[in-house]
């Protein structure tokens, strides 16, 4: 019974259906990140350097 049901090819809908899905919102996510403005981008790439004026802080020494 589970080949029948494989070999009718009912599977490949799903796929299809979640391939079209990833690559539409893909292209989404790609056309919104290329219309936001330079100055944004920039504050995005300064993101992860943003806390490196505080002291760092050990947690394993609060023990």
């Amino acid at each position: 019974m589970l080949r029948d049901v494989l070999s009718d090819g009912l599977l490949t809908h799903f796929a299809t259906i979640g391939l079209v899905m990833f690559v539409g919102v893909f292209l989404g996510t790609c056309a919104w990140i290329l219309s936001r403005s330079k100055g944004e981008v920039s504050d995005w790439a300064h993101l992860p350097l943003a806390g490196d004026q505080d002291e760092p802080t050990d947690d394993r020494t609060s023990r």
